[in-house]
């Protein structure tokens, strides 16, 4: 038992003495003479001028001011921080990673939910730029915040059950999907009810710490610090709720309620019912050689809570590095912006004074004659084109008239003192503009009716000293990102991440890769060498920047597949140079992450099948030898049937020119003869019409197929050209006709051997000829 003691004692001791530590570094900040002069004074002066609070001890006159710190801040946080940054989740180097393409696309989706629906992210961004650029830090606080849920689990009596009761009964216990779980993983309320803790919402905070309750260990550079924190608030319920009534050797009631750190919550300074508000201050420290985080309160001497390593972050720290002002480089103490021209301000105020005097001395005042006291009513009541009454009026005139009678103050010197003013606080508020700034913006606006290049110039010089700044703020904008993209990967649930990621709304393709994304996701060292998280920029920017980079990507694919589809086509072995090249180009266009898939597929499928298109151009060039061959032998044959055709064409006329020539032949052998010959049989002469029909026909036939073959087509469905058709139907109908005029001729012939004859005799009885003979109708 006593060593029990011992061992409890030495553990009590340890962490006293870690609270005294803590306790002494975080006193050391406090009482250091920089830091203490910035949170005693400079930074409540400087929120104090910009908000314009006032002593009422102080002069009436001299209250007088121009705000030129308001002024400057308004247009110095407007050109820093004109929206909120957008989360840009990319692989690193844009190579070819499906998982990791999907995987980044999970997570920005994640980003911009969280962004876009909670609004305390913009809340803090805005608030801690403020803090920049007035006390001169600005921070925020990331936290993970998840709510839980009880779900009721099955209870089975089994004999061969994992866990027994109080009587001894063995039973099993089965979660709402019937998966059997473990001791841990269920629970028992009052009412003997099992019930499993489940996360309903998960969500990461982006919290927004006052300049005045942050602090750090005091180094000389933020690598160097090892401890920061920041003061919590909290009520007494609170602290119930988050940390009980009594642990670790502490109790509630060493903590003090009070209500004198508190802040006013309006604008007259009335704070409410102090027995409602009463708080205690909690500090919140986070160790990072340790690797813990500890919740301590300066009246107890134990820890209120202590866990390692809450949330498992790459650099630690639940915040980015904090947005400092000017700072050298052996301090972290920041100056506020407004110390660099508080000399000039306080003189713009004073100059403000006396001008407001001026004005108040440019007043029409002078004397005039008591004995007239008609004149004074020339001022006070004196209406347009009304006439005063002069009841001496000779007396008056003698005198010179108003002239002589009234005499106004001289008011030349106060408008000429007036004007010096003017011209002096002109210069000093130019001046102020040259220290902070806003010259340098002022004089990056544009007139319409400057030239293309003067603008180029005028927006260079508006960015030349708010650049840095920008570049400073959007850094801390990434590092918030990335804190919180870290905590998504380590905590949120797979089921969280996919609802968050609309994943039903991607690709089959990459649907089927969502398994191995959350692989990634999860695999914190993986997850680094494969995507980074970083922002857009925060700078004004055009509205058509979505639009243009569109068109530029349709543009630039759309002429790069025109060139490369032809040298596809004419060297395949490119194919998948070609491809790459492709695909290259277009991991270089972030709006082109959601149709990349799609192109990989098409110049993934392309590269497979390149034996296919090598034996399909084989193909093509053996049918182009073969159709070659083919159509050399159709010409060859169709020369001999043109040859065969000229034969026949010879051959028709020729027998024509027989058959008249025998016809005369009988006649002269009648005529020496004379005697009667055989007729002519008109069937052999139809039969001999019918086979010169056939060989006219087949000749056109013959024809028709050289002119095709002149002139080849890839298909027989093609219907012929116009002027095909016009020259066999021109063909046929000059065959026919010249087979209708050797028809007649032979007919006429025929007619004529055929007539009945006699013989014609001279005196002397020798046959001499024949003659038709005339026969009756």
């Amino acid at each position: 038992m006593a060593e029990e003691l011992t061992q409890e004692q030495v553990v009590n001791n340890e962490r006293m003495q870690l609270i005294a530590n803590y306790i002494g570094e975080i006193t050391a900040y406090e009482k250091d003479k920089e830091f203490e002069k910035w949170h005693q004074s400079r930074a409540p002066k400087v929120y104090k001028r910009y908000i314009d609070q006032r002593d009422d001890a102080v002069n009436h006159t001299d209250t007088k001011r121009t705000n030129i710190l308001w002024s400057n801040t308004e247009i110095l946080t407007a050109a820093v921080f004109a929206r909120m940054p957008k989360p840009d989740v990319a692989r690193r180097y844009n190579n070819r990673d499906p998982v990791g393409r999907v995987a980044s696309m999970m997570l920005e989706r994640a980003l911009s939910f969280e962004q876009e629906h909670y609004k305390d992210t913009k809340e803090s961004m805005k608030k801690a730029i403020l803090d920049r650029y007035l006390p001169g830090r600005g921070c925020v606080w990331v936290r993970y915040e998840p709510s839980f849920g009880q779900m009721p689990v099955q209870v089975t009596e089994d004999v061969y059950g994992q866990f027994e009761d109080e009587n001894g009964d063995k039973f099993s216990v089965y979660d709402m999907q019937g998966n059997l779980t473990q001791e841990q993983d269920f629970e028992i309320d009052e009412d003997d009810n099992y019930y499993q803790t489940v996360t309903e919402t998960e969500k990461t905070c982006i919290d927004y710490v006052n300049w005045d309750d942050f602090g750090h260990q005091v180094s000389q550079t933020w690598e160097e610090c090892g401890l920061c924190w920041r003061i919590v608030r909290m009520t007494k319920k609170e602290v119930k709720a988050r940390f009980g009534e009594t642990q670790n050797g502490w109790e509630i009631s060493d903590l003090p309620f009070t209500d004198k750190d508190q802040r006013p919550t309006d604008k007259n300074n009335v704070q409410p019912d102090p027995s409602k508000t009463k708080k205690t201050t909690i500090y919140e420290l986070w160790d990072k050689e340790k690797g813990c985080t500890v919740w301590l309160s300066k009246h107890i001497s134990v820890p209120l809570d202590k866990v390692e390593d809450p949330l498992h972050l790459e650099n630690f720290w639940p915040l980015p590095q904090p947005l400092l002002a000017t700072t050298t480089t052996d301090s972290l103490c920041p100056t506020p912006d407004f110390c660099q021209y508080q000399d000039q301000a306080q003189e713009l105020d004073l100059l403000t004074a006396r001008r407001n005097g001026l004005i108040q001395a440019l007043q029409v005042k002078g004397v005039y004659d008591a004995e007239q006291d008609n004149l004074k009513r020339l001022l006070t009541e004196g209406q347009p084109n009304e006439l005063i009454p002069v009841t001496t009026w000779m007396q008056f005139s003698e005198k010179g008239g108003i002239k002589g009678t009234v005499d106004f103050m001289p008011l030349g010197d106060v408008v000429t003192a007036l004007q010096a003013t003017s011209a002096e606080m002109e210069e000093t508020t130019q001046k102020i503009y040259e220290i902070s700034g806003v010259a340098d913006i002022m004089r990056g606006k544009s007139n319409p009716q400057d030239a293309l290049g003067t603008q180029k110039i005028k927006s260079s010089y508006a960015s030349l000293r708010t650049r840095p700044e920008q570049d400073e703020i959007e850094e801390f904008a990434a590092e918030i990102m990335q804190i919180r993209a870290e905590i998504m990967c380590n905590f949120y649930s797979d089921e969280t991440l996919i609802n968050m990621a609309l994943v039903h709304t991607m690709t089959e393709q990459d649907q089927m890769l969502v398994p191995q994304a959350l692989m990634l996701l999860r695999d914190n060292v993986r997850r680094d060498f494969s995507i980074g998280v970083e922002t857009d920029s925060m700078v004004q920017m055009d509205q058509e920047q979505e639009k243009a980079a569109r068109n530029e990507l349709l543009n630039t694919v759309g002429g790069y597949l025109e060139k490369a589809v032809l040298g596809a086509e004419k060297f395949p072995q490119l194919g998948p140079l070609l491809g790459e090249m492709l695909m290259f180009g277009l991991r270089g266009h972030n709006v082109g992450r959601d149709i990349e898939s799609t192109f990989e597929e098409v110049v993934e499928n392309f590269k497979n099948a390149p034996q296919q298109q090598a034996d399909n151009g084989a193909a093509v060039e053996q049918a182009k030898q073969q159709g070659e061959m083919q159509r050399i032998t159709q010409q060859s044959e169709l020369l001999d049937k043109k040859h065969a055709y000229d034969m026949q064409m010879l051959s028709a006329k020729t027998d024509s020119q027989i058959q008249i020539e025998t016809a005369q032949a009988e006649g002269d052998i009648i005529k020496n003869a004379g005697n009667q010959p055989d007729p002519i049989n008109p069937l052999d002469m139809e039969k001999h019409n019918v086979d010169l029909v056939k060989s006219a026909m087949e000749i056109i036939k013959s024809q028709a197929e050289i002119e095709r073959a002149d002139n080849p087509v890839t298909e027989s469905t093609d219907t012929p050209e116009p002027e095909e058709k016009i020259d066999i139907n021109q063909s046929l109908n000059d065959l026919m006709a010249m087979f209708k005029d050797q028809q007649l001729t032979i007919e006429k012939a025929l007619e004529v051997l055929s007539r009945p004859k006699k013989i014609v005799r001279n005196g002397s009885g020798e046959v001499v000829g024949a003659e038709p003979v005339e026969t009756l109708q």
